[in-house]
């Protein structure tokens, strides 16, 4: 189980006292490796077109994610850590660790573990899954998690800009209402 459960609210509705505790987190993006079980199933039937497509997209998701929160990610001097999901639970079991992190990631929308549920189809010719949801989660009295509803299955480096562009804007917003 995923140490955040979802409060949801969108990306606007950031609180002024939950933005500013962001410059004393630990930023960490969580990328997705490619699912083992896929991998094997789409090798098994010498689906080899297809895994290498479901591997790119993966690849370049991970890819997208990280840079796209090293450009726009601009609240604190942290270096920005990337994990796994995995990683990220570990990080998590320790309770004054995971006070100080906000992580950012993305996953399936009708995914119930926020994992991804990208594949492929029955000929192994497309990636099929539900639509992408952005999160940001972070710990204050209640598990928080704001999230943005994505109407792509597999976010790009330009639609991964524009949510973050976005976000950013929104936080430099509100931060500076409240001065």
């Amino acid at each position: 189980m995923f140490v955040f459960s979802a409060t949801i609210a969108h990306a606007q509705y950031i609180k002024y006292k939950d933005a500013v505790q962001f410059k004393d987190r630990q930023p960490v993006v969580m990328i997705n490796p490619p699912n083992d079980n896929l991998v094997s199933k789409l090798t098994k039937k010498g689906w080899l077109d297809a895994l290498q497509v479901y591997q790119k997209a993966i690849a370049d998701y991970n890819t997208a994610m990280k840079d796209a929160v090293t450009k726009f990610w601009t609240y604190n001097t942290m270096p920005i850590l990337v994990k796994t999901k995995e990683e990220v639970i570990e990080m998590c079991k320790d309770k004054s660790t995971r006070d100080n992190l906000i992580i950012f990631y993305v996953y399936s929308e009708l995914s119930l573990k926020h994992d991804f549920d990208w594949g492929v189809d029955e000929g192994g010719k497309q990636l099929v899954g539900s639509r992408s949801k952005l999160a940001m989660a972070f710990k204050i009295h209640d598990n928080q998690v704001y999230e943005v509803n994505m109407q792509v299955l597999i976010p790009t480096a330009g639609i991964l800009d524009e949510y973050f562009a976005n976000a950013a804007t929104t936080i430099n917003g509100v931060l500076s209402k409240a001065k």
